[in-house]
């Protein structure tokens, strides 16, 4: 999963037009969830891959930045509600957490008024 957050972090980094990223079920429901949030521009299956247009827009990337948060720090990782409410209402950052439903982004957190862990950051 890091994997995927990694190669488009990379792909952004070198102004790549598409990353191609292996082809497992985490991961084409993570792209869908990002082009959905329109994140990218498009994406396509290939065989065993997933080739994924990155969106830029006036020569910027859409995706200002992705901050992958490492496992060995989890007490840093560990976010709760309160925490999700404050960043949601006035911050420009779109959080995915691992918590004990799944995988879940701050506005489901909020519906169901849980915290979790961080998977990953996305500066907008």
């Amino acid at each position: 999963m890091n994997n995927l957050f990694s190669l488009i972090k990379k792909g952004i980094l070198n102004r790549s037009i598409y990353v191609k990223v292996h082809k497992n079920r985490r991961n084409i429901n993570l792209v869908k969830y990002l082009y959905k949030k329109g994140y990218f521009f498009s994406y396509i299956y290939r065989f065993k891959y997933i080739y994924v247009y990155l969106k830029y827009f006036e020569n910027q990337s859409v995706i200002q930045n992705i901050h992958i948060n490492n496992k060995k720090k989890k007490h840093i990782n560990n976010i709760s509600y309160k925490l999700i409410k404050k960043q949601y209402l006035y911050g420009k950052n779109d959080i995915l957490l691992i918590s004990k439903i799944g995988i879940i982004n701050m506005k489901k957190a909020l519906y169901y008024k849980i915290g979790g862990n961080i998977l990953v950051t996305f500066t907008i």
